[in-house]
Protein backbone atom coordinates (compact mmCIF):
# COMPACT_ATOMS: atom_id res chain seq x y z
CA UNK A 1 0.00 0.00 0.00
CA UNK A 2 1.30 3.46 -0.82
CA UNK A 3 0.55 6.52 1.31
CA UNK A 4 0.61 10.13 0.15
CA UNK A 5 1.59 13.01 2.40
CA UNK A 6 2.85 16.49 1.58
CA UNK A 7 6.07 17.04 3.56
CA UNK A 8 9.50 18.46 2.81
CA UNK A 9 11.52 16.32 0.39
CA UNK A 10 14.11 15.56 3.09
CA UNK A 11 11.68 13.14 4.76
CA UNK A 12 12.13 9.89 2.92
CA UNK A 13 11.24 6.39 4.01
CA UNK A 14 8.77 5.69 6.75
CA UNK A 15 8.23 3.87 10.00
CA UNK A 16 7.50 0.17 10.04
CA UNK A 17 4.12 -0.19 11.77
CA UNK A 18 3.19 -3.45 13.48
CA UNK A 19 -0.47 -4.33 13.24
CA UNK A 20 -2.83 -7.08 14.25
CA UNK A 21 -5.75 -8.43 12.21
CA UNK A 22 -8.50 -10.25 14.07
CA UNK A 23 -10.15 -13.49 13.01
CA UNK A 24 -13.00 -11.30 11.70
CA UNK A 25 -10.56 -9.63 9.24
CA UNK A 26 -10.75 -6.26 11.03
CA UNK A 27 -7.78 -4.25 12.23
CA UNK A 28 -7.38 -5.16 15.90
CA UNK A 29 -4.49 -2.80 16.71
CA UNK A 30 -1.50 -0.95 15.32
CA UNK A 31 1.67 0.65 16.67
CA UNK A 32 4.88 2.20 15.37
CA UNK A 33 7.81 -0.11 16.13
CA UNK A 34 10.48 2.46 15.27
CA UNK A 35 9.91 6.15 14.69
CA UNK A 36 10.72 7.71 11.33
CA UNK A 37 12.74 10.34 13.21
CA UNK A 38 12.66 12.93 15.97
CA UNK A 39 11.22 15.96 14.13
CA UNK A 40 7.58 17.04 14.22
CA UNK A 41 7.25 16.02 10.55
CA UNK A 42 8.63 12.56 11.28
CA UNK A 43 6.12 12.15 14.11
CA UNK A 44 3.41 13.05 11.57
CA UNK A 45 4.66 10.20 9.36
CA UNK A 46 4.46 7.85 12.35
CA UNK A 47 0.85 8.80 13.07
CA UNK A 48 -0.11 8.70 9.38
CA UNK A 49 1.31 5.19 8.93
CA UNK A 50 -0.85 3.87 11.78
CA UNK A 51 -3.91 5.88 10.70
CA UNK A 52 -3.75 4.67 7.09
CA UNK A 53 -3.84 1.05 8.20
CA UNK A 54 -7.47 1.60 9.24
CA UNK A 55 -8.25 2.32 5.56
CA UNK A 56 -6.99 -1.11 4.50
CA UNK A 57 -9.19 -4.14 3.92
CA UNK A 58 -7.99 -7.47 5.29
CA UNK A 59 -8.99 -11.09 4.82
CA UNK A 60 -8.29 -13.30 7.80
CA UNK A 61 -6.15 -16.36 7.24
CA UNK A 62 -7.47 -19.80 8.10
CA UNK A 63 -6.17 -22.81 9.96
CA UNK A 64 -6.05 -26.34 8.55
CA UNK A 65 -9.76 -26.78 9.37
CA UNK A 66 -10.80 -23.60 7.56
CA UNK A 67 -11.43 -21.58 10.75
CA UNK A 68 -10.45 -17.91 10.53
CA UNK A 69 -7.34 -16.84 12.43
CA UNK A 70 -5.99 -13.50 13.54
CA UNK A 71 -2.32 -12.60 13.13
CA UNK A 72 0.28 -9.85 13.66
CA UNK A 73 2.34 -8.28 10.89
CA UNK A 74 5.09 -5.71 10.41
CA UNK A 75 4.77 -3.69 7.22
CA UNK A 76 7.13 -1.16 5.62
CA UNK A 77 5.23 1.79 4.16
CA UNK A 78 6.63 3.49 1.05
CA UNK A 79 5.77 7.18 1.08
CA UNK A 80 5.57 9.31 -2.03
CA UNK A 81 6.51 12.85 -1.09
CA UNK A 82 4.87 15.49 -3.31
Amino acid sequence: RQGHLVLPQVLGGGPPPRFQVGADGKLAGAEVVKSAGSSREHKMLDRMAVTKLSDCKFTAGTDENGRPLGASFDVEYVWKLD
